[in-house]
């Protein structure tokens, strides 16, 4: 629900009923960064995080990453 203002209600532990969060935003960004293959220690800058094995979490293989990895594998019989 939106406020008259435009913005919109937040609960008390300051999450919002808008599906398009700025963390999602942030989550796109990094992942979308990540797979496109620019530099882990860049997109940490970017995202301000200490530690570089935060960022590697967007890295992680999604399922269909997987399922295309093992498309790749030919067995000759």
């Amino acid at each position: 629900m939106t406020k008259p203002d435009g913005r919109r209600n937040r609960d008390p532990s300051g999450h919002t009923d808008d599906p398009t969060t700025e963390h999602v935003l942030r989550h796109t960004l990094a992942t979308t960064l990540v797979r496109g293959k620019t530099d882990l220690v860049l997109v940490a800058e970017i995202l301000g995080h200490a530690r570089l094995k935060t960022t590697r979490r967007y890295g992680l293989p999604s399922d269909k990453d997987k399922e295309d990895a093992l498309k790749l594998i030919t067995i000759d019989r």
